[in-house]
């Protein structure tokens, strides 16, 4: 049974935690439910821009003072994004500026 510390190796290397917190609840929660997922434990935060929650998440990854390195954030493409012409500029001006951060660890198309 897979706990909030299971992590899976990825064939890139990488290791994905394997429980995530998907964060499609109200956007007025967004603080506070995901400092409190946070704070339970997890390390695997999923989102996307439908969602409406991504602004808010950045920011409460980075108040939470858990380093980025440790955190692992999924995303994903909404349909109008899929065209490979489409793809960087949905997640360098979307969703890197929205979360904050440099980098996204997984992208899906949604």
């Amino acid at each position: 049974m897979a706990t909030l510390n299971t992590k899976l190796l990825l064939n890139t290397s990488a290791d994905i935690p394997a429980v995530g917190f998907g964060t499609l609840q109200d956007k007025d929660a967004q603080e506070d439910v995901v400092t409190e997922a946070l704070k339970a434990g997890y390390r695997h935060i999923d989102t996307a821009r439908i969602y409406g929650t991504k602004p808010t998440v950045g920011n409460t990854i980075k108040k939470s003072g858990i380093p980025r390195s440790e955190i692992f954030i999924t995303t994903k493409l909404w349909k109008n994004s899929y065209h490979p012409d489409d793809v960087a500029p949905a997640l360098d001006d979307a969703t890197l500026k929205d979360l904050d951060t440099e980098y996204l660890d997984l992208c899906l198309m949604h």
